[in-house]
């Protein structure tokens, strides 16, 4: 049986899902800024809460990644 996760990304895979332009991931924000995973997280949280942010789901890598871009 394959994982509910790996179909997803499979799915995503098949319909050429791309991350919004001017998106970023955790990662990617934390090396940025010289924080830890889960410090970066937290702090993208937030701006998502206090709605500077928008946060979705993409394919990066054949892998499902939060991706963060500014709210307009």
């Amino acid at each position: 049986m394959i994982p509910k996760r790996l179909d997803k990304v499979r799915e995503g895979l098949r319909r050429g899902e791309l991350p919004p332009a001017g998106s970023f991931t955790i990662a990617e924000y934390g090396e940025r800024y010289g924080l830890g995973y889960s410090a970066a997280r937290r702090q993208l949280e937030e701006m998502v809460k206090a709605g500077r942010l928008c946060r979705g789901v993409a394919v990066l890598n054949t892998v499902l990644a939060n991706v963060y871009w500014i709210a307009e």
